[in-house]
């Protein structure tokens, strides 16, 4: 759990929103942090996969939409990434980590 200006954040139900709007994502998200400890008052980075063949200009509409789907059910700003489908690795049979820390 991640806590974003005050709201409890538990990446499981960024994915499940994510996870809503196949086909045009594929379902996997990471969220980037760049902070230490578990806090933060910045906007929560999302790195998410979209589904092979979305156009351009479908891919911003993905983004506005994922966007304004967190804000809405859960109360935090975030900044979409999006990558191509097959770029976040998927483990075999262990548990996802949907938290990416970074330097």
């Amino acid at each position: 759990m991640l806590i974003v200006r005050g709201i409890n954040l538990f990446p499981s139900a960024v994915k499940q929103l994510v996870s809503e709007l196949a086909p045009a994502t594929t379902g996997e998200m990471r969220v980037r942090v760049d902070f230490e400890g578990h806090s933060t008052q910045k906007p929560i980075m999302l790195v998410v996969e979209y589904s092979d063949g979305l156009r351009g200009e479908q891919q911003d509409e993905l983004r506005l939409s994922i966007e304004q789907r967190v804000r809405s059910a859960l109360g935090v700003k975030a900044v979409v990434e999006l990558v191509p489908d097959g770029t976040l690795a998927r483990p075999d049979h262990v548990k996802v980590n949907l938290i990416e820390r970074v330097s």
